[in-house]
């Protein structure tokens, strides 16, 4: 997901990360992984800020979905 926002970005299409990045953070708080839902959160803010500072927390966001992919991926296999 988060390469389709660095895409969408590079587009020039903010407007379509923004929503993406609004989606993912619904979508997080939803499964309960709320650290990351409050990543995205601070990213859906500074670009609607349109800081300049926003790769910061896309960094963030893109490990911590890689964390919790690996998580959700580890529980299937114990389950």
């Amino acid at each position: 997901e988060t390469g389709r926002i660095r895409a969408a970005l590079a587009a020039g299409q903010g407007d379509e990360a923004r929503r993406m990045v609004h989606s993912l953070k619904g979508l997080c708080a939803t499964i309960g992984a709320l650290s990351l839902s409050a990543i995205a959160k601070e990213l859906e803010g500074r670009l609607n800020e349109h800081d300049a500072n926003f790769l910061e927390s896309l960094d963030a966001l893109d490990k911590s979905l890689q964390d919790v992919l690996v998580g959700i991926a580890q529980a299937l296999k114990i389950g």
